[in-house]
């Protein structure tokens, strides 16, 4: 493949590494996000961020899948908003750098870049998507998503937890369908908002009920004592 190969489709580009390495306006947005996502990188230099990302893997074996977001249609720039690094394997596709910048988080755009990564895969032929996670948050976050955790043993001595991570079902085998098994996710996803709202929303309504009462009946024994 071509290494300035780019798609830009519903808000996402695709570059290859060799490329991003090229443009530093890009190789600097990339890294600010990684920067605020992850701790360690803080302090480090632009090259040397995108380089911790992706380990021992070569810039050039790199896809960077980037999410962009428009906040309105008279905006006629998009903002990074999120990304995930791909390493194409045999079998599968490795994901590393998985993170939305804290401004974006809770809208439903890590889904969105795990969808776009699931497509890539598809395109490549290759049936798993393969990943490492270094910390409880990561881990319950794809646990949520169906994956299957694997401890390997494997990763750097400082990090808690040094797992792999696999999704338990291979990817399907068609577009299609992965858009089918996302649109499967965000209504579960939104259903379980539903149902903690709702919960919220009694107990709100339960609590006012006891309020009202405590009230109530505190007014009622200071009229008996006036009375009295």
């Amino acid at each position: 493949m071509s290494q300035d190969f780019k798609v830009q489709n519903n808000n996402l580009e695709i570059h290859n590494g060799a490329h991003i390495a090229l443009d530093q306006a890009l190789s600097d947005d990339i890294a600010d996000i990684l920067r605020a996502c992850f701790p360690e990188m803080i302090g480090l230099s632009t090259p040397n961020v995108l380089l911790e990302g992706i380990g021992f893997h070569d810039l050039k074996d790199t896809w960077w899948l980037l999410k962009k977001y428009r906040s309105s249609s008279r905006d006629s720039s998009n903002t990074l908003v999120g990304l995930i690094t791909a390493v194409v394997y045999h079998n599968g596709l490795y994901l590393c750098n998985f993170c939305v910048s804290p401004d974006f988080q809770g809208r439903g755009m890590g889904l969105d870049i795990l969808e776009d990564a699931s497509l890539f895969a598809v395109q490549r032929n290759r049936a798993n998507l393969i990943g490492h996670a270094a910390s409880e948050k990561v881990l319950k976050y794809y646990s949520k998503l169906g994956a299957e955790v694997m401890n390997t043993g494997m990763g750097r001595k400082d990090e808690p937890i040094c797992t792999s991570v696999r999704l338990q079902r291979k990817i399907p085998d068609t577009q299609d369908n992965v858009r089918v098994f996302f649109a499967s996710l965000r209504h579960r996803r939104m259903i379980r908002r539903r149902h903690r709202l709702a919960a919220f929303v009694l107990i709100g309504a339960l609590g006012s009920i006891v309020a009202a009462s405590f009230f109530r009946l505190k007014a009622n024994r200071n009229s008996l004592k006036q009375q009295k």
